[in-house]
């Protein structure tokens, strides 16, 4: 699947690839489609249309698999890409839900987990699912086990992982923003909207574990409990934060 050239027109939701001396550009085009929903149903339905030229007329051709696609929810425009394609970034990325410009990136969630090469990369579905129950929308999937989600209520934006390793052999959690290179490992960590309502419930944090765990306790007392922000610990009950049983993980 050699792809030599890439060029991405945000302006009119167009990726352009060529495909070596002997092949002629392949053009991915969007449409304005009526919901995210909608653009998520063409990808998984349709795949990935294209043109291409040929003695001087553009061809269409039938879809090939669909591995990404973004939307631009104030346009309502959606593109679906290829997997040679699925990197393919259109700019601005939403950086508010208040007021949405731009566009958000989405990986196919089934082509991107039954890849043998990409297996173990993209958070699945169910997770997206418990993210989704618990406030936030996803802003930008980066297709390598990492995505950003924002807090629809605060505009609050964490960064989660669905690398096994980064987060305690649990399926997902949320980290530090700015991890994952070699020199500054992801681990878990209790968000912010966590950390205020643990505040606004009249408990004062006693200590931070740095691995999604922490201490509490209510002002004045010496019982200390534990609580995790890791959403497995939590029953996956959409809540940010929960109370466990001390000693109940091989990270105190």
């Amino acid at each position: 699947e050699e792809k030599i050239s890439s060029g991405v027109d945000s302006v009119n939701g167009v990726v352009s690839l060529g495909g070596g001396l002997m092949a002629s550009e392949k053009c991915f085009v969007g449409e304005v489609l009526g919901s995210l929903s909608k653009c998520a149903q063409k990808c998984l339905d349709v795949g990935s249309p294209y043109i291409q030229k040929k003695n001087g007329e553009y061809i269409k051709h039938e879809p090939e698999p669909c591995y990404a696609f973004a939307y631009a929810p104030k346009e309502k425009y959606c593109i679906t890409l290829p997997k040679y394609a699925m990197k393919s970034m259109f700019r601005p990325i939403v950086s508010s839900f208040v007021v949405p410009d731009g566009y958000i990136h989405y990986a196919n969630k089934f082509h991107v987990t039954m890849d043998d090469g990409l297996a173990g990369e993209s958070c699945t579905q169910k997770t997206l699912g418990l993210i989704q129950k618990m406030g936030y929308a996803v802003q930008r999937d980066k297709n390598n086990g990492r995505l950003y989600a924002t807090k629809t209520a605060t505009e609050y934006k964490a960064k989660v992982s669905c690398i096994n390793d980064e987060c305690g052999y649990n399926d997902w959690c949320f980290v530090q923003d700015g991890c994952g290179a070699w020199f500054n490992g992801c681990h878990p960590i209790c968000p912010k909207p966590a950390l205020d309502d643990i505040a606004a419930k009249g408990y004062e944090l006693v200590e931070d574990k740095k691995n999604g765990h922490a201490y509490i306790q209510c002002p004045g007392s010496e019982d200390k409990r534990k609580i995790s922000c890791i959403s497995e610990e939590c029953h996956d009950n959409g809540e940010e934060w929960c109370f466990v049983p001390n000693g109940c993980s091989s990270s105190q």
